[in-house]
């Protein structure tokens, strides 16, 4: 399955497996449910496939639905990312925000995790214009 079949998904639920490296970083692998059918990993790059995923036992859901409306019952519309960007890419919402996910972080920053930028513009304006959106790719042949 490729990163483009999933525009227009819905994601019904985000769980994600949390742990500590070396002692002094945190860890983080996050689970998207789509459509409550799919799992899936959030992906790093616009040409990679889909990632699904299985759900380990030790996975804390990370959303209920009063304080998941950030996220949950939202669909994606893009994909976006930076070239030389090493954290991966960007899930585009229906209402405009992003989610992408930082595997590993210094302990105690509260990055670990999934991460969300509130527009694009928010997220330009803090890693810079030159995104890429998978939606306006030219595709050859």
């Amino acid at each position: 399955m490729e990163i483009k079949e999933l525009f227009g998904k819905t994601i019904t639920k985000v769980y994600a497996v949390f742990g500590m490296e070396q002692g002094w970083l945190d860890t983080a692998d996050c689970f998207v449910e789509l459509d409550n059918s799919i799992l899936i990993g959030l992906p790093f790059f616009y040409d990679n496939e889909v990632w699904i995923r299985k759900l380990p036992e030790n996975a804390e859901q990370l959303f209920e639905k009063s304080n998941g409306t950030m996220v949950i019952n939202r669909k994606i519309t893009d994909f976006v990312w930076y070239e030389n960007d090493d954290h991966g890419g960007y899930f585009l919402l229906d209402d405009g925000t992003l989610i992408t996910e930082t595997r590993m972080s210094p302990s105690g920053t509260g990055q670990a995790g999934l991460n969300f930028y509130s527009s694009l513009q928010e997220l330009t304006s803090d890693k810079g214009a030159d995104i890429k959106k998978l939606s306006e790719l030219q595709h050859d042949g």
